[in-house]
């Protein structure tokens, strides 16, 4: 996601536009979903402009106040959210509002407060609403029959919910069978749920793209954000992407907007995209395309924009532009009389569990070398990781590099960046290879893992997987890219057509020093096709 700011989330939540509050209430829940530690305390204009939100007539902007206070789980709204239960007319934001109840107070005092009102806690969807906030584990097979049985739209929205918030909750498979809905709002869900799904692409859903112009603008909008969170889908389906960004309802070309703000653009479309800010009438789809001009502000058709956007957003609110949200625990350093400075002794700030692509690179005979070599060697990797486009494009909270003396790993977040490590080390490795007198040899494999940000900015990773990934790393030889088997099969195998002149060669006979079977393919390319 785009870094969240505190003088953005004043202008969305004091706004007299219900959809604009709508964002500022999602930017915030986004960044609690994204791994961000968010305390409203620490803000009392924005906790005080969430308060005004109580008594919003649009039950959308009541639905998402009850989503944040489910993830904020914070007990001085329990009074707020009881009267929903009886008073919201919405059947979507009374499930909302016992879900978030059930964070809060736990499912006894929210049965209690459901039943007193007339409804009945057993039914599938309060079931499935319960456990939004409380855990990660699988829905109860039982329950998954039930829910898919029933005849009730709502209820398959909420699979798609439990899909979006833990993919491992509700089977994929699922998710694509509920494509096939007849309710447009099942459809929107399902859409969404694989969207959030690191693992989820255009072969998980059962929408053909020739459709596109006859679908409904909310799945329209949902199933633009899937395809162009794929950098290898822009190209092929540029026709797709035109036709949202151009499409009559600002719903989709929001979406469109949306997606550009979090993944890596293709060149061909900045002056598409400059013209389209420069027509653009709604207000909503217009802060999307500032996320966009921001993110791809370096690119020569944005600059102008840039700079037009930093003075709109200091015109809308006393705070520079560049200050983060008060309300999110960032990094922290500690002030002395020569200025600041990093606590000598790490301190973790905030943690998250996310799925992470990773790269490791060392060079080979490292230690054979003087200090003034290896300090040489050292230098010059990082150098050229400050100038591939593979890093340089990216949000600094989704990288996290981990020095090594003789080499690194980079990490990054995102589903957009899964083929990152990849180009990055073919793009290292032409490099090197012809411009330095040592060898390199680079590993890459992806899988879950802690990511902690720790007080003073600092990003560290500890995985199973990042292990793994040295693991595939030391079956290199000099100069050689090698990836993980899973790393091929579900990722690399994938997105074959985006690796032009790229060639992958399984490796037998690799184990790890345990002798555990180490499955791996060499990577060769001529030439690679990279995003612009």
């Amino acid at each position: 996601m785009t870094p969240l700011r505190q003088h953005e989330l004043v202008y969305l939540l004091s706004s007299p536009d219900p959809a604009l509050n709508k964002r500022g209430l999602q930017r915030i829940c986004d960044a609690i979903e994204a791994g961000y530690k968010v305390d409203l305390r620490r803000d009392p204009q924005v906790l005080t402009l969430i308060g005004f939100l109580k008594s919003s007539e649009d039950p959308a902007v009541r639905l998402w106040l009850s989503k944040l206070i489910g993830l904020l789980r914070d007990p001085a709204w329990w009074p707020w959210l009881a009267a929903r239960l009886g008073k919201e007319t919405r059947p979507e934001n009374v499930t909302w509002s016992y879900g978030a109840l059930s964070a809060i107070s736990g499912t006894f005092s929210a049965r209690e407060a459901l039943e007193a009102v007339g409804h009945d806690s057993a039914r599938p969807v309060f079931e499935l609403a319960s456990d939004y906030f409380r855990t990660t584990r699988p829905v109860d097979p039982t329950l998954l029959k039930v829910a898919m049985d029933a005849d009730e739209p709502l209820t398959h929205q909420w699979l798609g919910m439990r899909h979006g918030r833990t993919p491992a909750a509700v089977p994929l498979a699922v998710m694509r069978e509920l494509t096939t809905s007849d309710d447009e709002l099942v459809v929107e869900y399902s859409l969404w749920a694989a969207h959030r799904d690191p693992h989820a692409n255009l072969t998980h859903v059962r929408i053909d793209p020739t459709d596109f112009e006859m679908l409904p603008p909310n799945v329209r909008r949902w199933y633009t954000r899937l395809l162009v969170r794929d950098p290898g889908n822009h190209l092929p389906y540029l026709d797709i992407v035109k036709s949202a960004m151009n499409d009559a309802n600002p719903l989709v070309r929001e979406g469109v907007a949306l997606g550009f703000a979090n993944t890596p653009m293709p060149r061909l479309l900045a002056d598409d995209v400059a013209a389209w800010i420069d027509r653009e009438p709604d207000d909503v789809v217009r802060l999307a395309l500032e996320r966009v001009v921001l993110r791809h502000r370096r690119w020569k058709p944005f600059r102008q924009h840039a700079a037009l956007v930093d003075r709109a957003w200091v015109a809308r609110s006393e705070s520079s532009t560049r200050s983060p949200a008060k309300i999110l625990q960032t990094p922290r350093t500690r002030l002395t009389r020569k200025g600041p400075t990093l606590d000598a002794i790490p301190i973790i700030d905030s943690d998250s569990t996310e799925h992470v692509y990773a790269l490791g690179v060392d060079t080979v005979g490292f230690s054979k070398r003087t200090d003034a070599e290896q300090y040489t060697i050292f230098r010059d990797l990082l150098d050229a990781l400050h100038h591939d486009e593979n890093v340089s494009s990216q949000f600094a909270t989704d990288l996290c590099v981990l020095p090594t003396g003789d080499g690194f790993f980079v990490c990054l977040r995102q589903p957009a960046n899964r083929l990152t490590p990849l180009l990055l080390a073919l793009s290292l490795a032409r490099t090197f290879e012809s411009l330095r007198t040592y060898q390199l040899r680079f590993g890459v494999h992806a899988g879950p893992a802690m990511w902690i940000t720790m007080r003073g900015g600092s990003v560290q990773v500890i995985s199973s997987a990042l292990n793994w990934t040295a693991r595939v790393m030391g079956a290199a030889g000099e100069g050689q890219v090698m990836i993980s088997d899973s790393f091929y099969r579900d990722i690399a195998y994938p997105a074959r057509d985006r690796l032009a002149g790229v060639t992958f060669a399984r490796e037998d006979g690799h184990a790890t020093k345990h002798g555990e079977p180490l499955g791996v393919w060499s990577v060769r390319a001529a030439q690679v096709q990279q995003d612009d």
